[in-house]
């Protein structure tokens, strides 16, 4: 990967499908039933920060657009070569992508490598957020052993 640049992944975790931004992790210091020490901080953008992303070298983790809940995965099933497998993104997730992207273009965000999961619904998102001109690189590194 470059080092300049800002790169996107859209992976699709599925432990953490349903989990709010919000998620709280405990850490060693934190005693049994004790409530969890927040794992990260919610930075309001300022021109510092946007400039800071404009100059590269970050990495941006985008989950997957919303998705159409009326198609469920066919698990086990899954063929990642079949979308008809997999519940797709929905309109409003598509749309939602693709303001993502027009997002970063009017910010002038610099886009670098993108690595994406094999999941159709990722790399719709994907396409949408960044259009045809972006290339990816499917990441399946994390979904063999998941699938297999």
């Amino acid at each position: 990967m470059s080092k300049r640049g800002l790169y996107i992944a859209f992976l699709v975790l599925a432990a953490v499908a349903a989990a709010p931004a919000s998620t709280h992790a405990a850490d060693a210091n934190t005693a049994p039933g004790a409530a969890a020490t927040p794992s990260f901080s919610e930075i309001t953008a300022t021109r510092a920060t946007l400039e800071q992303l404009r100059a590269g070298g970050f990495v941006l983790y985008l989950r997957h657009g919303r998705t159409d809940n009326s198609h469920p995965d066919r698990v086990p099933s899954v063929d990642l070569n079949d979308c008809t497998t997999q519940r797709p993104l929905s309109a409003e997730g598509r749309a939602d992508s693709a303001r993502v992207g027009a997002a970063l273009r009017q910010a002038r965000i610099p886009i670098g490598d993108v690595h994406v999961s094999p999941l159709c619904r990722a790399k719709d998102s994907a396409a949408a957020a960044l259009g045809p001109a972006q290339p990816y690189v499917i990441d399946n590194d994390r979904w063999s052993d998941l699938l297999d």
